[in-house]
């Protein structure tokens, strides 16, 4: 394996790996070698190599057997593709910057609507979680996101904050970004699924910090699917 240069080393891993893939060094259902291997093999630490990997079991290309490691998916070779869409929305920076500037404003909001949440809304929140818990259609769990952050918005009863935000969701909607949401919740459905009620469940019980560091993460996790480098100070 070649050496990596010194810059964007778990793209470049991730290239190099997806390359041994699709020229079929590496076959559907091998067992890969071991972090340490892997990483003196490539010549990055293994925090590198790690964000590579998880890229990839994101992706579904590699899949990860606690206890036993780290296998080459048996459909591997027809997720590569989708490598293609994560490579457009890096080269198509509007995707991460809509997520900081969600970032700069929805844990805020999250923070306030722990405060002034009304015991109406609550019922309402808590239905909308009743239904998260259900959902298996993949355009149900995209809509309920989307329901939640809008009513996270809503609570926070400052009307140019729900504006704000409001006008933002709804344009990224008709987006790259819209692409790039609905895939993250394919690939990640349980762990978004899990977030989103975290999140409700802080602000039902009115835990308006905890509510904002939740979003933080919850917001961070999306961008670092885009940019793995990517870190943020809840609650700098």
């Amino acid at each position: 394996m070649k050496k990596m240069k010194k810059i964007n080393l778990s793209d470049q891993i991730i290239d190099e790996i997806v390359s041994m893939i699709e020229k079929e060094q590496w076959d559907l259902g091998l067992k890969i070698p071991g972090e340490l291997q892997l990483a003196e093999s490539f010549s990055v630490s293994r925090n590198i190599l790690r964000e590579a990997l998880k890229i990839l079991e994101t992706f579904g290309i590699l899949d990860s057997k606690p206890g036993v490691g780290t296998f080459v998916s048996m459909q591997a070779r027809e997720n590569i593709h989708n490598m293609s869409f994560l490579n457009s929305l890096k080269s198509n920076s509007s995707v991460e910057v809509a997520l900081e500037f969600r970032l700069i404003l929805e844990p805020k909001a999250a923070y306030y609507a722990a405060l002034r949440i009304t015991d109406d809304e609550i019922i309402e929140l808590k239905e909308l979680v009743n239904d998260m818990q259900n959902r298996h259609n993949l355009e149900e769990v995209y809509q309920d996101d989307f329901d939640l952050h809008m009513k996270i918005a809503k609570y926070s009863n400052n009307p140019w904050c729900f504006d704000l935000i409001c006008s933002l969701l709804n344009q990224l909607k008709t987006s790259l970004y819209s692409e790039f949401n609905k895939y993250s919740n394919l690939k990640t459905k349980e762990e978004n699924i899990h977030s989103h009620i975290t999140i409700a469940e802080a602000i039902i019980a009115h835990e308006a910090e905890l509510a904002e560091t939740l979003m933080t993460q919850h917001l961070s996790k999306r961008i670092k699917l885009i940019n793995p480098e990517f870190e943020v100070e809840p609650n700098r």
